[in-house]
């Protein structure tokens, strides 16, 4: 048997704390490691019974998968590879009998992966995939859990064969303490059910390179009823690879794939709620030589520290190295809390080989999964491929020698399962290496210590709703519930990266001025409203495949859906109900609906009842910590004392508490004060203001209402008159007040009344084309209302050619694909246009010197007395360049500045366009500028 030795020199206690060295690979060494499986109980065993996990009785179970020509790539979880197996040994030794217990349950070609048992060690769940016979029968082969009664030796599988069950894939099942199963699916079972609640199919969603339909967290009963399933969290790419922290909370892997390509780390309970990140958005390049690094596969020590799998997206190898990451200190590698004193490392290798991610070779070779003992003798049994070269027909270790030899490449891998014992510092085999061969999972089946049960693991809808909160009324908590809708937030919008910064800006000295509305009147204020949008999941290509020029100049933002919109405080905050289980992002808009800021680029979520907590903004580049409410630094906004009014604001309304968290002090803003006063001193019609709005709406001047002898009401809250024609609201669009038939608003049926069902969907031909083919009385001149097509048209009245005004057409013709000239003329830059001689309308002509050869009479090249070609410059027609356009940017309307300058008051267009068309057209521009915003409004693709 062989027995590498590990190094002496610092020791790495599974249990307490770690240290990580080299790890010293001696392969003369052969040694025999007396008392391997033997049923003497280990020394320092803190399990019930201290029972010896490598006792016989304790079955060591362990998966096998093929390595294949192709990559490893974490992007693609359902991957079917073929050829896996399941086994199980009678104990952790070589000698110890097998059964292949993969064969009982499938005849045929399967994958297996994903080991996890209970805590008791009763019980083995896993993930099972049969290999689809006929490809093209539209019937799908899927990965399902399964679970092994290890003592009654009999398997089930877990969710019963239905016909949802046919089409959704179930991978990474973790138990819950209470007994429960977190699991990764792609049922995505709330955003199906939302999806027609919206008048949409019911469909699951497919991830943001839309290879293949997102994992979402689900949670069930371990009996797998249908009707215990429940969808808790809610991501536009994977979430997968649970595992349960030592509260009883769980950490998974979030794939943020939205302008960004990252496995991070997040942390949710196990109702949905508190879903937040915890580590890692900028620490992907922390592998050797500063190589990219992912985390997935995270499991607890038996001293509570959190280890994962840290390895590239792609990976030839299929493995890396196992690190602890310690997430209660550092939000990154070498980024700490808020509270912490330090500057990392954050991760720290728990193999002590180098292992070399980023480098042809890894001379410490590669590990695929690594599982502790829980009896405190610091052993660990873990899945791990030697560094090897091929050369010919040779295989070798990899030395300095081997790696540089003519001719020699990485060796296909070949995992094995050790036994990793630090305080002997061995490395004995257990299951030998075979190649082509990699061991994704490995599992003991004995008793481990359980993480505490969270306080509640039923649906949060059901439960918690009941439950006192006092940010909430007791009213409004029930409605929450009842309308899927939860709160968000925020304390100061004017907060960037734990800094009084806004748009680029210090404003740690105008912010004093901005948050007293007696000095700042409300049409001063810089940020007015914020805007929630959400992700709209693309169903399977077989449900609907959209034109790819549907989705607009900006294809990489896909297609969003508005939900509406909210006032912001003189002090930045704000405080408003938002639909639950729905991926949301933010913006931040002036009074016009001009986003102030950059995109937000990651998803929030939040469960019926739920308060979310914002401290501020984020920039994407900042490595400040973010999104972790209590690992930032202290608020710029600290609100007023209970029971205290806001400096320069109405006495009539005072914080309604104060309270301490981390030994922060937290008082209400004014955002919290607003809520609460409606929620408990204004009548019921007033607590539409607690909700979202499909218009920029109810701006609150904090001011007295100037009578002392009567109380604030409910139209002293809102500066805005709904009668007033100028507001750029949906209802003041003039295409819609003429014909309401035949101008649709973007809104549906949900909005008016502001539900969690509302959406407001723009699509180009529907909504924004109109305004440039409305007939304008008001601007009426020659007899003839003004319109643009007439000007921007490339003919006249007369149907006579005509160069469009400023070199700008919005008609609309189309004249290839699906989109029509006015939108390929606004986002493109386009040649200039004339008239030309024969008086029709084309491109410019452009020349350019060439040197040509001079032609005789009959074509020949001509040549000079020396035999050299005689040769002229010429101007020559060539292609002109693009100098018309753009006039609008789908980064958004504040980079559209050379369309939305010229209706500027005292501009060359002010008042062709009113106020809520440009809004629209504002907001339009913000998400991304789309063709259409509607999948199932979209031209499907030929």
């Amino acid at each position: 048997m062989s027995i590498y030795f590990l190094n002496t020199t610092n020791r790495l206690n599974l249990t307490v704390d770690v240290i990580t060295k080299p790890l010293l690979i001696l392969l003369t060494a052969m040694l025999a490691l007396h008392g391997c499986g033997s049923d003497d109980k280990l020394p320092g065993g803190s399990n019930p019974g201290d029972q010896d996990p490598l006792a016989s009785g304790t079955p060591l179970f362990y998966i096998e998968r093929r390595i294949t020509a192709d990559e490893d790539e974490l992007s693609d979880p359902l991957r079917f590879i073929g050829g896996g197996r399941l086994i199980m040994k009678a104990r952790a030794d070589q000698s110890a009998p097998e059964t292949v217990l993969s064969s009982r349950i499938c005849s045929g070609n399967c994958d297996f992966r994903d080991l996890e048992v209970s805590y008791e060690g009763d019980y083995l769940l896993f993930s099972m995939r049969q290999e689809d016979p006929d490809d093209n029968d539209n019937i799908e082969y899927t990965w399902d859990i399964w679970e092994y009664d290890i003592a009654g030796d009999s398997f089930r599988k877990v969710i019963a064969t239905d016909d949802s069950s046919k089409v959704n894939h179930e991978i990474t099942p973790r138990y819950l303490p209470s007994g429960d199963i977190v699991f990764a699916s792609t049922r995505q079972k709330y955003t199906r059910s939302i999806n027609q609640d919206t008048g949409k199919p019911g469909y699951s969603g497919l991830e943001e390179d839309r290879q293949q339909r997102a994992l979402n967290l689900h949670v069930m009963a371990s009996s797998g009823d249908l009707g215990s399933i429940r969808q808790i969290t809610f991501n536009m790419s994977h979430d997968a690879y649970p595992a349960i922290l030592p509260d009883g909370s769980i950490l998974y892997t979030r794939w943020d794939n939205f302008n960004r390509n990252a496995m991070n780390l997040y942390r949710v309970n196990p109702d949905g709620t508190g879903n937040q990140i915890m580590y890692g958005m900028h620490s992907h390049t922390t592998g050797s030589g500063a190589s990219d690094f992912q985390f997935i596969k995270s499991n607890i020590l038996p001293s509570g520290e959190l280890f994962v799998l840290a390895r590239p997206m792609d990976s030839a190898a299929y493995g890396g190295d196992f690190i602890t990451i310690d997430i209660d200190n550092y939000v990154d590698n070498t980024t700490p809390t808020a509270t912490t004193n330090g500057s990392g490392p954050a991760q720290q290798s728990i193999t002590d080989t180098s292992v070399a991610t980023g480098s042809t070779y890894s001379t410490g070779g590669y590990y695929a999964d690594f599982h502790p003992l829980w009896d405190g003798t610091n052993r660990a049994l873990a899945s791990w491929s030697l560094c090897r070269v091929r050369n010919g027909g040779t295989v070798l270790p990899c030395n300095s020698s081997s790696m540089s030899a003519p001719g020699a490449t990485p060796a296909t891998p070949a995992y094995g399962i050790w036994m990793l014992d630090y305080a002997e510092n061995t490395q004995v085999p257990v299951i030998t290496a075979r190649t082509g061969i990699v061991i994704t999972d490995i599992a003991l089946g004995y008793e481990r210590t359980a993480p505490l049960t969270f306080s509640d693991e039923q649906p949060f809808e059901a439960e918690n709703c009941t439950t006192a909160n006092f940010k909430l009324a007791a009213a409004t908590i029930n409605d929450l519930c009842q309308s899927y809708e939860g709160v968000l937030h925020i304390r100061n919008i004017y907060e960037t990266d734990g800094a009084l910064n806004f748009g680029g800006s210090d404003v740690s000295a105008t912010y004093p001025t901005w948050s007293n509305p007696t000095l700042t009147p409300a049409n001063n204020r810089p940020a007015r409203f914020l805007r929630i949008i959400k992700g709209y999941p693309e169903p399977d290509r077989d449900i609907q495949q959209p034109d790819n020029d549907a989705f607009g100049r900006a294809g990489a933002q896909r297609m969003k859906q508005i939900l509406g919109y909210a006032p912001i405080e003189p002090d930045g905050s704000v405080k408003v109900r938002i639909p639950a289980n729905v991926p949301l992002m933010l913006s931040i808009t002036d009074a016009s609906g001009k986003r102030l800021t950059r995109r937000h680029q990651n998803w929030l979520s939040v469960r019926p009842g739920e308060v979310l907590e914002c401290k501020g903004c984020h920039t994407n580049a900042s490595t400040e910590p973010h999104g972790r409410f209590y690992a930032q630094p202290a608020t710029t906004n600290t609100g007023e004392t209970a029971g205290t009014t806001y400096t320069g604001a109405t006495t009539e309304i005072t914080s309604p508490f104060s309270y301490t968290v981390s030994a922060e002090v937290l008082n209400a803003t004014m955002a919290e004060a607003k809520f609460s006063f409606i929620e408990t001193t204004l009548s019921a019609t007033a607590g539409q203001m607690l909700n979202l709005n499909q218009d920029p709406r109810f701006t609150f001047d904090w001011l007295d209402d100037g009578d002392a002898l009567t109380d604030l009401t409910a139209a002293d809250l809102e500066m805005e008159d709904p009668s007033d024609p100028l507001l750029p609201w949906y209802e003041n669009i003039p295409a819609y007040i003429d014909d309401p038939d035949t101008y649709t608003l973007p809104t549906n049926q949900f909005c008016a009344n502001w539900s969690y069902r509302c959406r407001i969907e723009i699509n180009y031909p529907n909504h924004i084309q109109p305004f440039w083919e409305y007939a304008r009385t008001n601007l009426a001149s020659d007899m003839q209302p003004a319109v643009c097509t007439r000007c921007h048209s490339r003919v006249d009245d007369m149907a006579a050619p005509q160069v469009p005004a400023g070199q700008l057409e919005l008609t609309s013709q189309v004249d290839t694909g699906i989109r029509m000239r006015s939108y390929e003329e606004l986002f493109f830059a386009d040649v200039e246009q004339e008239i030309n001689d024969e008086g029709s309308l084309q491109d410019i002509v452009c020349t350019e010197p060439q040197e040509q050869p001079v032609l005789d009479i009959d074509g020949n090249p001509t040549f000079d007395i020396d035999g050299n070609p005689i040769t002229e410059i010429v101007q020559v027609p060539v292609q002109c360049p693009a100098t018309e356009g753009p006039y609008m940017s789908s980064a958004g309307a504040i980079s559209s500045s050379r369309f939305f300058d010229i209706f500027e008051p005292g501009a060359s267009h002010e008042d062709y366009l009113t106020p809520a068309e440009l809004r629209v057209i504002a907001e339009w521009l913000d998400i991304g500028g789309q063709y259409y915003n509607d999948l199932f409004a979209a031209p499907e693709a030929n």
